[in-house]
């Protein structure tokens, strides 16, 4: 199964809690080979679904990063992931994961 790291990085906490809290995002690093194409390929008009461990649906829509913006069908999944990831701020969390 394919895996990819998440992080939610400080700067993005400090914009978020600056007043940006429609901001939010959660930075994509090291993709295992096998969906490197797929996230490479992600842009506005090009969105997919990124299933965390088989139950976080997220949308996704740039190469880079996972944002809130993209996700209000899947809010709750983003805002979970997003304050369980924010504990560490800069620290890689690592998921196993699917493209759809």
């Amino acid at each position: 199964m394919a895996e990819i790291s998440l992080v939610v990085t400080q700067a993005v906490l400090d914009h978020v809690s600056g007043g940006n809290a429609n901001q939010g995002q959660i930075a994509m690093r090291s993709p295992s080979l096998e969906i490197q194409p797929d996230i490479a390929q992600l842009s506005a008009r090009n969105r997919r679904t990124l299933v965390l461990g088989e139950s976080i649906v997220l949308n996704i829509g740039d190469s880079g990063a996972i944002w809130l913006a993209h996700n209000r069908e899947h809010e709750e999944d983003f805002m979970s992931l997003f304050h369980l990831l924010s504990r560490r701020p800069g620290t890689e969390m690592r998921f196993l994961c699917e493209i759809e």
